[in-house]
């Protein structure tokens, strides 16, 4: 009975009527002879397949964890800054702290300022000044500025 050295499992397919192959491919994992199974098969068994592709993710799971790592440190900055009520400092002082402007989940540049978004919370960088606010708060000031507005719009209309 054939064994993988990788994994020591004894090969099952043998008992499900498959021919032993007189041209044998190699394992990727572990580079054993495969000498059962369809002839494009690339893993000798689950075991190696498994670990072959659990070490090809690694990079990617890699950078993903890097940059989510890099979002919350830069989340629990920011809301460490509003807890105590901070809502402007210079730039200097936000990169002294440990914000990385590179890693923001958006951001928009006009003429006179840029903002960077992280989650819930805005940073507005005018010159070397930064503004922090959170989205829900800029919400509710654009709805209470556009009922006044309204407000006014209904005034004017019945003056005339």
């Amino acid at each position: 009975m054939i064994v993988c050295p990788g994994c020591r499992i004894f090969g099952e397919k043998l008992a499900m009527g498959y021919e032993i192959k007189q041209h044998t491919a190699r394992c990727l994992e572990c580079g054993d002879a495969i000498e059962y199974g369809r002839q494009d098969r690339k893993f000798c068994c689950v075991s190696c397949k498994n670990r072959f592709n659990n070490r090809k993710a690694r990079g990617a799971r890699a950078i993903k964890m890097k940059i989510i790592n890099a979002l919350e440190k830069n989340h629990g900055i920011l809301e460490n800054l509003l807890k105590h009520h901070t809502t402007s400092l210079s730039v200097m002082e936000l990169r002294h702290l440990g914000f990385n402007f590179d890693y923001v989940t958006s951001y928009h540049k006009t003429r006179r300022h840029d903002e960077y978004g992280c989650f819930d919370i805005s940073v507005t960088v005018m010159s070397s000044k930064v503004s922090i606010a959170r989205y829900s708060m800029l919400r509710k000031t654009l709805m209470e500025y556009e009922n006044v507005s309204l407000n006014l719009q209904d005034i004017s209309s019945k003056e005339i």
